[in-house]
Protein backbone atom coordinates (compact mmCIF):
# COMPACT_ATOMS: atom_id res chain seq x y z
CA UNK A 1 0.00 0.00 0.00
CA UNK A 2 1.09 3.57 -0.68
CA UNK A 3 0.86 6.23 2.01
CA UNK A 4 -0.34 9.58 0.65
CA UNK A 5 -0.52 12.84 2.58
CA UNK A 6 -2.44 15.82 1.19
CA UNK A 7 -2.25 19.30 2.66
CA UNK A 8 -5.58 21.04 3.13
CA UNK A 9 -5.62 23.02 -0.13
CA UNK A 10 -5.46 19.67 -1.99
CA UNK A 11 -7.51 17.54 0.42
CA UNK A 12 -10.39 20.04 0.52
CA UNK A 13 -10.89 19.75 -3.25
CA UNK A 14 -11.25 15.98 -3.44
CA UNK A 15 -14.65 15.20 -5.00
CA UNK A 16 -14.60 18.53 -6.89
CA UNK A 17 -15.85 18.55 -10.48
CA UNK A 18 -12.41 19.56 -11.75
CA UNK A 19 -11.11 16.76 -14.00
CA UNK A 20 -7.78 16.42 -12.19
CA UNK A 21 -9.42 16.14 -8.78
CA UNK A 22 -11.97 13.69 -10.15
CA UNK A 23 -9.15 11.39 -11.24
CA UNK A 24 -7.21 11.86 -8.02
CA UNK A 25 -10.32 11.11 -5.98
CA UNK A 26 -11.01 7.97 -8.02
CA UNK A 27 -7.52 6.67 -7.21
CA UNK A 28 -7.41 7.67 -3.55
CA UNK A 29 -10.80 6.23 -2.59
CA UNK A 30 -9.33 2.73 -3.08
CA UNK A 31 -8.40 1.75 0.47
CA UNK A 32 -6.82 -1.49 -0.76
CA UNK A 33 -4.04 0.58 -2.32
CA UNK A 34 -3.77 3.85 -0.37
CA UNK A 35 -3.42 4.94 3.25
CA UNK A 36 -4.38 8.60 3.65
CA UNK A 37 -4.06 10.07 7.16
CA UNK A 38 -5.41 13.38 8.34
CA UNK A 39 -3.51 15.43 10.92
CA UNK A 40 -3.65 18.09 13.60
CA UNK A 41 -2.68 20.59 10.86
CA UNK A 42 -5.92 19.79 9.00
CA UNK A 43 -7.80 20.51 12.24
CA UNK A 44 -6.09 23.90 12.50
CA UNK A 45 -7.00 24.73 8.90
CA UNK A 46 -10.61 23.69 9.45
CA UNK A 47 -10.82 25.56 12.74
CA UNK A 48 -10.30 28.86 10.92
CA UNK A 49 -13.38 28.04 8.86
CA UNK A 50 -15.27 26.97 11.98
CA UNK A 51 -14.68 30.39 13.57
CA UNK A 52 -16.47 31.97 10.58
CA UNK A 53 -19.31 29.55 9.82
CA UNK A 54 -19.61 27.19 12.81
CA UNK A 55 -19.62 23.39 12.89
CA UNK A 56 -22.51 23.05 10.44
CA UNK A 57 -20.65 25.19 7.92
CA UNK A 58 -17.66 22.85 7.86
CA UNK A 59 -19.65 19.59 8.09
CA UNK A 60 -19.08 18.78 4.40
CA UNK A 61 -15.32 19.27 4.75
CA UNK A 62 -15.25 16.99 7.80
CA UNK A 63 -17.11 14.36 5.78
CA UNK A 64 -14.46 14.58 3.04
CA UNK A 65 -11.68 14.10 5.59
CA UNK A 66 -13.46 11.09 7.08
CA UNK A 67 -14.26 9.57 3.69
CA UNK A 68 -10.64 9.37 2.54
CA UNK A 69 -8.74 9.11 5.84
CA UNK A 70 -11.14 6.58 7.36
CA UNK A 71 -10.48 8.25 10.70
CA UNK A 72 -6.72 7.65 10.71
CA UNK A 73 -5.05 10.57 12.48
CA UNK A 74 -1.35 11.32 12.58
CA UNK A 75 -0.45 13.53 15.50
CA UNK A 76 2.59 14.70 17.43
CA UNK A 77 3.15 13.79 21.06
CA UNK A 78 4.45 16.06 23.83
CA UNK A 79 7.98 15.14 22.72
CA UNK A 80 7.21 16.12 19.12
CA UNK A 81 7.35 12.49 18.06
CA UNK A 82 4.68 11.32 15.63
CA UNK A 83 2.17 8.51 16.04
CA UNK A 84 -0.93 7.19 14.29
CA UNK A 85 -4.19 6.82 16.17
CA UNK A 86 -7.75 6.03 15.14
CA UNK A 87 -10.28 8.70 16.03
CA UNK A 88 -13.47 9.96 14.42
CA UNK A 89 -12.75 13.11 12.42
CA UNK A 90 -15.68 14.95 13.98
CA UNK A 91 -14.50 13.98 17.47
CA UNK A 92 -11.02 15.32 16.66
CA UNK A 93 -12.60 18.58 15.49
CA UNK A 94 -14.68 18.87 18.66
CA UNK A 95 -11.51 18.41 20.72
CA UNK A 96 -9.77 21.14 18.70
CA UNK A 97 -12.66 23.55 19.32
CA UNK A 98 -12.71 22.72 23.03
CA UNK A 99 -8.96 23.26 23.35
CA UNK A 100 -9.21 26.62 21.57
CA UNK A 101 -12.16 27.75 23.69
CA UNK A 102 -10.37 26.81 26.89
CA UNK A 103 -7.29 28.80 25.92
CA UNK A 104 -9.44 31.75 24.88
CA UNK A 105 -11.36 31.63 28.16
CA UNK A 106 -8.10 31.79 30.10
CA UNK A 107 -7.17 35.10 28.38
CA UNK A 108 -3.84 35.12 30.19
CA UNK A 109 -1.97 38.43 30.37
CA UNK A 110 1.60 39.11 31.41
CA UNK A 111 0.34 40.21 34.83
CA UNK A 112 -1.43 36.86 35.19
CA UNK A 113 1.81 35.04 34.39
CA UNK A 114 3.76 37.09 36.93
CA UNK A 115 1.17 36.96 39.71
CA UNK A 116 2.31 33.57 41.10
CA UNK A 117 5.83 35.01 41.20
CA UNK A 118 4.84 37.95 43.43
CA UNK A 119 7.42 37.01 46.06
CA UNK A 120 10.10 37.13 43.36
CA UNK A 121 9.02 40.57 42.12
CA UNK A 122 12.19 42.28 43.41
CA UNK A 123 14.25 39.87 41.33
CA UNK A 124 12.05 40.34 38.27
CA UNK A 125 12.56 44.10 38.51
CA UNK A 126 16.35 43.87 38.55
CA UNK A 127 17.77 45.68 35.55
CA UNK A 128 19.66 43.56 33.03
CA UNK A 129 21.45 44.39 29.79
CA UNK A 130 19.13 44.69 26.82
CA UNK A 131 20.47 42.16 24.27
CA UNK A 132 19.68 44.59 21.43
CA UNK A 133 21.65 47.41 23.06
CA UNK A 134 24.68 45.47 24.27
CA UNK A 135 25.95 41.95 23.57
CA UNK A 136 26.28 39.22 26.16
CA UNK A 137 29.58 38.52 27.89
CA UNK A 138 30.42 35.68 25.49
CA UNK A 139 30.20 37.94 22.41
CA UNK A 140 32.98 40.34 21.42
CA UNK A 141 31.74 43.94 21.57
CA UNK A 142 33.50 44.96 18.33
CA UNK A 143 32.14 41.98 16.44
CA UNK A 144 28.66 42.74 17.76
CA UNK A 145 28.79 46.37 16.68
CA UNK A 146 30.05 45.26 13.28
CA UNK A 147 27.14 42.83 12.98
CA UNK A 148 24.63 45.55 13.86
CA UNK A 149 26.21 48.00 11.41
CA UNK A 150 26.14 45.39 8.64
CA UNK A 151 22.47 44.68 9.24
CA UNK A 152 20.94 48.05 10.19
CA UNK A 153 17.47 47.32 8.80
CA UNK A 154 17.19 44.04 10.67
CA UNK A 155 18.39 45.60 13.92
CA UNK A 156 15.89 48.42 13.54
CA UNK A 157 12.94 46.04 13.07
CA UNK A 158 13.94 43.95 16.09
CA UNK A 159 14.34 47.09 18.20
CA UNK A 160 10.77 48.07 17.33
CA UNK A 161 9.62 44.86 18.97
CA UNK A 162 12.04 44.54 21.89
CA UNK A 163 13.08 48.13 22.51
CA UNK A 164 16.55 49.71 22.51
CA UNK A 165 17.11 51.05 26.02
CA UNK A 166 20.47 50.02 27.46
CA UNK A 167 18.88 48.08 30.31
CA UNK A 168 15.58 46.37 30.90
CA UNK A 169 14.03 44.25 33.64
CA UNK A 170 13.41 40.52 33.44
CA UNK A 171 9.68 41.25 33.57
CA UNK A 172 9.90 43.83 30.76
CA UNK A 173 12.00 41.48 28.63
CA UNK A 174 9.42 38.71 29.11
CA UNK A 175 6.68 41.15 28.15
CA UNK A 176 8.53 42.29 25.03
CA UNK A 177 9.15 38.73 23.91
CA UNK A 178 5.48 37.80 24.43
CA UNK A 179 4.45 40.92 22.53
CA UNK A 180 6.93 40.07 19.77
CA UNK A 181 5.56 36.55 19.40
CA UNK A 182 1.94 37.69 19.20
CA UNK A 183 2.70 40.65 16.95
CA UNK A 184 4.46 38.49 14.37
CA UNK A 185 1.31 36.43 14.01
CA UNK A 186 -1.16 39.31 13.88
CA UNK A 187 0.23 42.04 11.66
CA UNK A 188 2.91 42.85 9.08
CA UNK A 189 5.85 42.62 11.51
CA UNK A 190 7.15 39.35 10.08
CA UNK A 191 7.16 40.71 6.52
CA UNK A 192 9.00 43.83 7.65
CA UNK A 193 11.57 41.88 9.63
CA UNK A 194 12.14 39.37 6.83
CA UNK A 195 12.42 42.11 4.18
CA UNK A 196 14.90 44.06 6.30
CA UNK A 197 17.04 40.96 6.83
CA UNK A 198 17.05 40.10 3.12
CA UNK A 199 17.98 43.65 2.12
CA UNK A 200 20.81 43.71 4.66
CA UNK A 201 22.23 40.45 3.26
CA UNK A 202 21.40 41.31 -0.37
CA UNK A 203 19.38 38.12 -0.80
CA UNK A 204 18.58 37.31 -4.43
CA UNK A 205 15.15 35.65 -4.18
CA UNK A 206 14.67 35.68 -7.95
CA UNK A 207 17.74 33.51 -8.51
CA UNK A 208 16.45 30.96 -6.01
CA UNK A 209 13.22 30.66 -7.99
CA UNK A 210 15.08 30.27 -11.28
CA UNK A 211 15.27 26.58 -12.22
CA UNK A 212 18.51 27.19 -14.11
CA UNK A 213 20.36 27.66 -10.82
CA UNK A 214 20.87 25.53 -7.74
CA UNK A 215 19.14 27.37 -4.85
CA UNK A 216 21.69 25.96 -2.40
CA UNK A 217 24.36 28.14 -4.00
CA UNK A 218 22.41 31.25 -2.97
CA UNK A 219 21.53 29.87 0.46
CA UNK A 220 25.14 28.87 1.15
CA UNK A 221 26.25 32.35 0.08
CA UNK A 222 23.92 33.88 2.68
CA UNK A 223 25.43 31.66 5.38
CA UNK A 224 28.98 32.60 4.36
CA UNK A 225 28.09 36.27 4.85
CA UNK A 226 27.53 35.27 8.49
CA UNK A 227 30.96 33.60 8.64
CA UNK A 228 29.43 30.12 8.45
CA UNK A 229 30.46 27.34 6.09
CA UNK A 230 27.07 26.70 4.52
CA UNK A 231 23.32 27.01 4.95
CA UNK A 232 22.93 23.72 6.83
CA UNK A 233 25.41 24.95 9.43
CA UNK A 234 23.15 27.98 9.89
CA UNK A 235 20.21 25.60 10.29
CA UNK A 236 22.07 23.58 12.93
CA UNK A 237 23.07 26.72 14.82
CA UNK A 238 19.47 27.91 15.04
CA UNK A 239 17.84 24.62 16.04
CA UNK A 240 15.99 24.51 19.35
CA UNK A 241 18.41 23.67 22.13
CA UNK A 242 17.22 20.13 22.67
CA UNK A 243 19.47 17.10 22.84
CA UNK A 244 17.18 15.02 20.65
CA UNK A 245 15.08 17.35 18.55
CA UNK A 246 12.60 15.29 16.54
CA UNK A 247 12.73 15.10 12.75
CA UNK A 248 9.17 16.46 12.70
CA UNK A 249 10.29 19.62 14.50
CA UNK A 250 13.53 19.84 12.50
CA UNK A 251 11.55 19.89 9.24
CA UNK A 252 9.42 22.78 10.45
CA UNK A 253 12.41 24.80 11.63
CA UNK A 254 14.17 24.22 8.32
CA UNK A 255 11.09 25.42 6.40
CA UNK A 256 10.96 28.59 8.52
CA UNK A 257 14.61 29.27 7.80
CA UNK A 258 14.14 28.67 4.06
CA UNK A 259 11.26 31.15 4.01
CA UNK A 260 13.13 33.77 6.03
CA UNK A 261 16.12 33.50 3.70
CA UNK A 262 14.04 34.07 0.59
CA UNK A 263 13.43 30.57 -0.76
CA UNK A 264 9.91 30.72 -2.24
CA UNK A 265 8.79 33.02 0.59
CA UNK A 266 5.13 33.14 1.53
CA UNK A 267 3.18 36.37 1.41
CA UNK A 268 1.81 37.52 4.75
CA UNK A 269 -1.44 39.35 4.17
CA UNK A 270 -4.86 39.92 5.69
CA UNK A 271 -6.54 36.56 6.17
CA UNK A 272 -3.25 34.71 5.64
CA UNK A 273 -0.96 35.50 8.55
CA UNK A 274 2.07 33.66 9.87
CA UNK A 275 -0.06 31.08 11.69
CA UNK A 276 -1.47 29.90 8.32
CA UNK A 277 2.06 29.45 7.02
CA UNK A 278 3.17 27.66 10.19
CA UNK A 279 0.36 25.18 9.54
CA UNK A 280 1.79 24.60 6.04
CA UNK A 281 5.11 23.68 7.66
CA UNK A 282 3.31 21.24 9.93
CA UNK A 283 1.76 19.62 6.85
CA UNK A 284 5.26 19.17 5.40
CA UNK A 285 6.37 17.60 8.68
CA UNK A 286 3.43 15.21 8.80
CA UNK A 287 3.96 14.39 5.13
CA UNK A 288 7.39 12.96 5.98
CA UNK A 289 5.68 9.83 7.34
CA UNK A 290 4.29 8.94 3.91
CA UNK A 291 5.44 8.00 0.43
CA UNK A 292 3.80 10.89 -1.40
CA UNK A 293 3.03 14.49 -0.36
CA UNK A 294 0.46 16.38 -2.45
CA UNK A 295 -0.01 20.15 -2.35
CA UNK A 296 -1.66 22.61 -4.73
CA UNK A 297 0.49 25.46 -3.34
CA UNK A 298 3.76 26.08 -5.19
CA UNK A 299 5.63 27.67 -2.26
CA UNK A 300 4.71 24.77 0.03
CA UNK A 301 5.78 22.19 -2.56
CA UNK A 302 9.15 23.84 -3.24
CA UNK A 303 9.97 24.08 0.48
CA UNK A 304 8.89 20.46 0.98
CA UNK A 305 11.08 19.24 -1.89
CA UNK A 306 14.18 21.04 -0.65
CA UNK A 307 13.61 20.26 3.05
CA UNK A 308 13.14 16.55 2.30
CA UNK A 309 16.24 16.56 0.10
CA UNK A 310 18.42 18.30 2.69
CA UNK A 311 17.27 15.92 5.43
CA UNK A 312 17.54 12.81 3.20
CA UNK A 313 13.83 11.99 3.26
CA UNK A 314 12.53 10.06 0.27
CA UNK A 315 9.02 11.46 -0.17
CA UNK A 316 7.70 12.32 -3.62
CA UNK A 317 6.20 15.83 -3.77
CA UNK A 318 3.46 16.34 -6.36
CA UNK A 319 0.77 18.71 -7.52
CA UNK A 320 -2.59 16.93 -7.81
CA UNK A 321 -2.06 16.64 -11.58
CA UNK A 322 1.48 15.29 -11.16
CA UNK A 323 0.11 12.68 -8.79
CA UNK A 324 -2.51 11.58 -11.33
CA UNK A 325 0.12 11.42 -14.08
CA UNK A 326 2.47 9.45 -11.83
CA UNK A 327 -0.16 6.83 -11.00
CA UNK A 328 -1.29 6.53 -14.62
CA UNK A 329 2.25 6.21 -16.01
CA UNK A 330 4.10 4.27 -13.30
CA UNK A 331 1.95 1.26 -12.62
CA UNK A 332 3.87 -1.83 -11.45
CA UNK A 333 0.93 -4.20 -11.39
CA UNK A 334 1.75 -7.73 -12.56
CA UNK A 335 -0.62 -10.14 -14.26
CA UNK A 336 0.94 -13.22 -12.68
CA UNK A 337 4.07 -14.63 -11.04
CA UNK A 338 5.89 -14.86 -14.37
CA UNK A 339 5.56 -11.17 -15.16
CA UNK A 340 6.66 -10.37 -11.60
CA UNK A 341 9.85 -12.45 -11.98
CA UNK A 342 10.43 -11.13 -15.50
CA UNK A 343 10.33 -7.61 -14.08
CA UNK A 344 12.97 -8.40 -11.44
CA UNK A 345 15.33 -9.91 -14.02
CA UNK A 346 14.73 -6.96 -16.36
CA UNK A 347 15.55 -4.60 -13.50
CA UNK A 348 18.76 -6.53 -12.79
CA UNK A 349 19.98 -5.87 -16.34
CA UNK A 350 19.57 -2.09 -15.97
CA UNK A 351 22.17 0.30 -14.59
CA UNK A 352 22.02 0.23 -10.74
CA UNK A 353 21.26 3.37 -8.76
CA UNK A 354 24.06 2.59 -6.28
CA UNK A 355 26.72 -0.06 -5.69
CA UNK A 356 28.46 -1.10 -2.45
CA UNK A 357 31.06 -3.76 -1.73
CA UNK A 358 28.34 -6.38 -1.40
CA UNK A 359 25.22 -5.17 -3.21
CA UNK A 360 23.94 -3.24 -6.16
CA UNK A 361 20.71 -1.34 -5.58
CA UNK A 362 18.00 -0.39 -8.04
CA UNK A 363 15.67 2.44 -7.05
CA UNK A 364 12.17 1.86 -8.43
CA UNK A 365 10.26 5.11 -9.16
CA UNK A 366 6.95 3.28 -8.82
CA UNK A 367 6.13 0.74 -6.11
CA UNK A 368 6.63 -2.98 -6.67
CA UNK A 369 3.59 -4.85 -5.31
CA UNK A 370 2.42 -1.36 -4.33
CA UNK A 371 4.93 -1.21 -1.50
CA UNK A 372 8.64 -1.77 -2.29
CA UNK A 373 10.80 0.83 -4.03
CA UNK A 374 14.33 -0.55 -3.60
CA UNK A 375 15.62 -3.83 -5.03
CA UNK A 376 19.02 -5.03 -3.80
CA UNK A 377 21.06 -7.75 -5.52
CA UNK A 378 24.08 -9.44 -3.89
CA UNK A 379 27.06 -9.03 -6.22
CA UNK A 380 27.89 -12.73 -5.90
CA UNK A 381 24.40 -13.98 -6.77
CA UNK A 382 22.61 -12.60 -9.84
CA UNK A 383 19.46 -14.62 -9.10
CA UNK A 384 18.87 -13.25 -5.61
CA UNK A 385 16.63 -10.18 -5.15
CA UNK A 386 15.90 -8.38 -1.86
CA UNK A 387 13.04 -5.87 -1.95
CA UNK A 388 12.90 -3.07 0.64
CA UNK A 389 11.02 0.11 1.35
CA UNK A 390 13.26 3.18 1.29
CA UNK A 391 11.63 6.28 2.70
CA UNK A 392 11.91 8.52 5.72
CA UNK A 393 13.37 8.15 9.19
CA UNK A 394 9.95 9.50 10.16
CA UNK A 395 8.16 6.52 8.61
CA UNK A 396 6.53 5.37 11.82
CA UNK A 397 4.49 2.25 12.44
CA UNK A 398 3.76 -0.66 10.14
CA UNK A 399 0.10 -1.25 9.46
CA UNK A 400 -1.28 -4.78 9.45
CA UNK A 401 -2.98 -4.04 6.14
CA UNK A 402 0.36 -3.04 4.57
CA UNK A 403 1.73 -6.52 5.28
CA UNK A 404 -1.58 -8.18 4.36
CA UNK A 405 -1.74 -6.35 1.04
CA UNK A 406 1.65 -7.69 -0.09
CA UNK A 407 0.87 -11.18 1.22
CA UNK A 408 -2.47 -11.23 -0.62
CA UNK A 409 -0.77 -10.42 -3.93
CA UNK A 410 1.75 -13.21 -3.39
CA UNK A 411 -1.11 -15.60 -2.57
CA UNK A 412 -2.66 -14.76 -5.95
CA UNK A 413 0.67 -15.61 -7.63
CA UNK A 414 1.78 -18.68 -5.70
CA UNK A 415 -1.24 -20.08 -3.86
CA UNK A 416 -1.06 -21.64 -0.42
CA UNK A 417 2.26 -20.95 1.39
CA UNK A 418 4.70 -23.78 1.98
CA UNK A 419 5.68 -22.37 5.38
CA UNK A 420 4.22 -19.63 7.58
CA UNK A 421 5.26 -18.52 11.05
CA UNK A 422 3.21 -16.42 13.50
CA UNK A 423 0.36 -14.08 12.63
CA UNK A 424 0.39 -10.77 10.78
CA UNK A 425 0.55 -8.16 13.52
CA UNK A 426 2.99 -10.15 15.68
CA UNK A 427 6.43 -8.66 16.33
CA UNK A 428 7.81 -11.26 13.90
CA UNK A 429 5.99 -12.73 10.93
CA UNK A 430 7.24 -14.72 7.93
CA UNK A 431 5.77 -16.70 5.05
CA UNK A 432 7.37 -18.41 2.06
CA UNK A 433 6.65 -20.30 -1.14
CA UNK A 434 8.78 -22.61 -3.29
CA UNK A 435 7.95 -22.69 -7.01
CA UNK A 436 8.37 -25.64 -9.38
CA UNK A 437 11.40 -23.85 -10.80
CA UNK A 438 12.91 -23.77 -7.29
CA UNK A 439 12.45 -20.03 -6.80
CA UNK A 440 12.12 -19.33 -3.08
CA UNK A 441 9.80 -16.43 -2.20
CA UNK A 442 10.14 -15.15 1.39
CA UNK A 443 8.09 -12.33 2.89
CA UNK A 444 9.33 -11.33 6.32
CA UNK A 445 8.35 -8.70 8.87
CA UNK A 446 10.84 -8.13 11.68
CA UNK A 447 12.16 -5.15 13.62
CA UNK A 448 9.40 -2.98 12.08
CA UNK A 449 10.65 -3.66 8.54
CA UNK A 450 9.02 -5.61 5.73
CA UNK A 451 11.28 -7.31 3.19
CA UNK A 452 10.69 -9.69 0.31
CA UNK A 453 13.42 -12.03 -0.89
CA UNK A 454 13.32 -13.90 -4.19
CA UNK A 455 16.16 -16.32 -4.83
CA UNK A 456 16.99 -19.28 -7.00
CA UNK A 457 17.59 -22.52 -5.07
CA UNK A 458 19.56 -25.57 -6.15
CA UNK A 459 18.58 -29.21 -5.99
CA UNK A 460 20.37 -31.30 -3.43
CA UNK A 461 22.27 -34.39 -4.48
CA UNK A 462 19.69 -37.04 -5.22
CA UNK A 463 17.38 -34.49 -6.83
CA UNK A 464 15.39 -33.42 -3.75
CA UNK A 465 14.69 -30.03 -2.22
CA UNK A 466 13.69 -29.84 1.43
CA UNK A 467 12.17 -26.58 2.68
CA UNK A 468 12.49 -26.06 6.44
CA UNK A 469 12.49 -23.04 8.75
CA UNK A 470 16.25 -23.36 9.02
CA UNK A 471 17.03 -23.20 5.30
CA UNK A 472 14.21 -20.81 4.44
CA UNK A 473 15.31 -18.11 6.84
CA UNK A 474 11.99 -18.14 8.70
CA UNK A 475 13.56 -18.60 12.12
CA UNK A 476 12.35 -16.10 14.70
CA UNK A 477 15.33 -13.76 15.28
CA UNK A 478 14.62 -13.76 19.02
Amino acid sequence: MIRVYLDWNAFSRLDDNDETYKKASAFLIDDSKYIIPFSHAHMLDLHRGYLKVGMEGIAGKLDTLQKYSRDLLITDTDGDELEFINIYVKKAMEMQVETYDNHKALNITLDDLLEPLELLKPLLNIQITNPMAKPGEDIDDKEYKKLISNAPRTANEVQKLIGNSETTSVADLMGNLIKMASTLYQDNSYNELRDAYQKDLKVNTGRMRDKRFDPMESLDEIARKMKLENFMELHERLLSKKDNISLFKRIQELCRLLDFNGFFPDVIKEGHHLDNIETDYQHIGYGSTCDIFISADNNTREKAKLAYKLLTIDVKVFTPKEFVDFIENNSSEFEDSNTFLDYLFWLRDNEPSAVTNEFEYHYVPSYVLEYFNIVGLPLNDEKHFILHKFGSANRISMFVKEVSSVRDKLLEFYGKPDLEQNQIGDYFYAVCWMTEDLMLIELKYTDKNLTLEVKQCQKLKGGSVFLTKANSGLNDPS
